[in-house]
């Protein structure tokens, strides 16, 4: 999350560990929501998920991890009720970060806001969610 133009406050949310992913997914909706009811939020951004045509990409669609996400973008979206009409955009992946490996986009991020992400576990997404911040905010400012 970003006030102005600094990072306030960046992490992964994380269900209970219940053994069915739509459980998981709603108890990660819901925690997000309540983050929404304390905070005031101008802008939401989400990376628009999509199929990448790699080795890892299509790995990533035959584990059926693809569907999960569409399935969460989705839940968010509607559970927060966001639409187009209030300030809610999917930003695809070609656009904020190009081909950038994880490793660059964690370093970059890790550099310029003094985070200490790591590209070998899962704290890689919370340097993706950074950037995504910090591309919206370049643009902005332009």
């Amino acid at each position: 999350m970003f006030v102005g133009r600094s990072l306030y406050v960046c992490g992964i949310l994380e269900s209970s560990g219940s053994s069915d992913w739509k459980e998981a997914a709603y108890e990660i909706a819901d925690a997000l929501r309540s983050i929404f009811d304390e905070f005031v939020c101008s802008y939401v951004y989400i990376e628009e998920p999509t199929t990448m045509h790699t080795l890892g990409g299509h790995a990533t669609l035959l584990s059926g991890a693809l569907p999960k996400l569409f399935y969460m973008v989705g839940l968010i979206t509607g559970i927060l009720g966001f639409g187009q009409s209030n300030h809610m955009r999917y930003v695809p992946v070609n656009q904020w970060k190009g081909n950038l490996p994880k490793a660059l986009t964690t370093k970059r991020v890790n550099k310029k806001y003094g985070t200490s992400f790591k590209a070998s576990n899962k704290t890689h997404n919370i340097a993706d969610a950074v950037g995504i911040g910090d591309y919206i905010i370049g643009r902005m400012i332009k």
